[in-house]
């Protein structure tokens, strides 16, 4: 999956990240960026296992630019786009944290769909955050 409309898409991404990152400073404000991810995939055991049980539709754009796709693909996309993130986060001297890497969802009960958390998952991403937010001085 090393195409290059995904090194470009990388590149776009890295480029933004850099912008607002300045915009947030020239508003005054800290920047801060955080990682996501979906329910495409899962570690079992220390294993990556792609989701076979995920609501129709979900793979459709990836494999309509790609052809057939897994969970475990899709995660090699998340971790790139999440790996650019951070860099580019961490170029600008920005607030950065991998949600995606660091936080073990409950897949069937964090999300109501592929993308969005439930009322238990924002729950879990509100306790990550701020146990990151508090470790900082000034916040």
């Amino acid at each position: 999956l090393q195409a290059p409309e995904i090194t470009r898409a990388l590149d776009i991404l890295g480029a933004n990240i850099t912008t607002l990152a300045q915009l947030s400073r020239d508003m005054g404000a800290e920047p801060i960026f955080v990682t996501q991810r979906s329910t495409a995939w899962a570690w079992r055991d220390g294993q990556l296992v792609g989701i076979t049980d995920i609501e129709p539709g979900f793979l459709n754009r990836y494999t309509e630019r790609f052809g057939q796709i897994n969970g475990v693909d899709i995660h090699m996309i998340e971790r790139s786009i999440a790996d650019r993130i951070l860099q580019s986060c961490q170029q600008a001297d920005a607030i950065c944290f991998d949600l995606m890497g660091e936080v073990d969802f409950d897949l069937a009960q964090d999300f109501y769909d592929e993308v969005h958390n439930t009322a238990k998952g924002a729950g879990v991403v509100a306790r990550y955050l701020q146990g990151k937010l508090s470790a900082l001085d000034g916040f």
